[in-house]
């Protein structure tokens, strides 16, 4: 698969080192599904990819600032390296992944304090405080506003019963073609979008 950078205008943030940093993430991302080819939704670029393209759209419709907006692309695509350590609640070793990566590249660890609440957000169960944190969380789930959203269920499903660590009650859904329709029927319908912007594009 070829990884093409979506172009960005970079000020204080190094160009050659989001390049860099960015290519980096995408090789672990890679090695998670190599060890991991169980993870048919999360693993791989593609979900990343599509996260960190919507992540910078976002951002340019909420009228972030350059770094800002650099940051939030930055997050985006290295969002799920939490998942080499684990399936469920992989977020907090996502921020350290992310921490241990930036504090090589001298103009992104400015922003290594900026890492936890965005990556952290991602888990539904976490509610979404700063600008940043909420794009992300809405880039994140924007498959379910897209019209190739059935392809993106059926990866999750398949996931849900291929994945070692998958819950039982999880495989149980997606063992059953009513059960699992129903919680992707409810979850549409109760979603909410954190940013307006998302509500206008995925709403």
């Amino acid at each position: 698969m070829t990884v093409e950078l979506t172009p960005i205008t970079l000020n204080s943030i190094n160009k050659e080192e989001y390049s860099i940093f960015f290519h980096y993430i995408c090789e672990s991302l890679k090695q998670i599904h190599e060890a991991q080819p169980e993870l048919h939704y999360h693993g791989g670029l593609d979900h990343s990819l599509l996260v960190h393209e919507q992540a910078l759209l976002l951002s340019d419709m909420e009228g972030l600032l350059e770094n800002q907006r650099n940051l939030a692309g930055i997050l985006a695509i290295g969002h799920d390296l939490g998942f080499f350590q684990q399936y469920l609640d992989n977020e907090p070793f996502g921020v350290d992944a992310m921490v241990f990566g930036m504090r090589n590249f001298g103009s992104l660890q400015k922003f290594i304090g900026d890492v936890e609440e965005p990556i952290l957000s991602t888990n539904l169960n976490y509610t979404p405080k700063t600008l940043i944190a909420k794009i992300l969380r809405d880039a994140d789930l924007s498959a379910i506003g897209r019209k190739d959203f059935p392809l993106w269920a059926a990866r999750l499903r398949k996931e849900w019963l291929d994945h070692p660590e998958v819950p039982n009650e999880l495989n149980a859904i997606a063992n059953n073609d009513h059960e699992f329709y129903q919680l992707e029927h409810d979850f549409i319908n109760h979603h909410q979008w954190q940013t307006r912007s998302a509500e206008r594009l995925y709403g």
